[in-house]
């Protein structure tokens, strides 16, 4: 299977499911290490009460302010006035926020180049963890900018324990010189695709 067939099974998983909010899994940085050449090894801790099967991770680039556009967008809900099946101007939409920078959002140019940045950081490797151990495979998007943790035989990482709450080990290259605020938009599937709430606390890599 290759690896847009996994990504769409992913999906799939996620988006046929309810998000449960119950269950707000905290994610975040519990150890930087330094390699030398603008690479480092990020460990990602998880602090989660219920088992874990899927995980997508979206590093995301400089900060910015999500605002609605005033446009319908392709995702967006809308009443479909003449039963058409497709929208057409005037008919009323939902306006929601995309999580991505779209021209024309506010941002802060951490490089000082004036214009957006999407990749300051490239990911070269993951592995390790509870992850790893629970028998989830890793596989990294085109872009080395997005990570997929899932396994086709339904293993599941389990809750996580004082002891351990190590999810896995990201090895990335930061694409300047200057300290960067290292940040994930994370989707996590729980048992049976159920869409589970999740929180990534960014950290500043220097």
């Amino acid at each position: 299977m290759n690896l847009k067939s996994l990504k769409l099974f992913l999906f799939f998983c996620l988006t046929i499911a309810l998000c449960s909010g119950d269950n707000i899994i905290e994610l975040g940085v519990s150890n930087v290490k330094k390699l030398g050449n603008n690479e480092y090894l990020i460990d990602i801790y998880a602090k989660n009460n219920v088992p874990i099967a899927g995980i997508q991770f979206d590093i995301l680039g400089e900060p910015f302010t999500d605002q609605k556009n005033g446009k319908w967008d392709s995702n967006e809900p809308f009443i479909d006035v003449n039963s058409n099946s497709s929208w057409d101007e005037g008919e009323p939409f939902t306006d929601k926020l995309n999580n991505q920078w779209d021209f024309g959002e506010p941002y802060k140019d951490i490089n000082k180049n004036k214009k957006y940045d999407h990749e300051l950081f490239t990911i070269l490797e993951v592995s390790g963890g509870r992850a790893e151990s629970n028998g989830l495979d890793f596989h990294l998007g085109k872009n080395k900018g997005v990570v997929l943790a899932f396994s086709m035989k339904g293993d599941l990482i389990s809750k996580f324990s004082p002891n351990d709450n190590s999810l896995f080990s990201i090895k990335v290259r930061k694409n300047n010189n200057i300290p960067c605020e290292f940040n994930i938009h994370s989707i996590i599937a729980g048992q049976k695709g159920v869409k589970v709430a999740s929180r990534f606390i960014p950290k500043l890599i220097k």
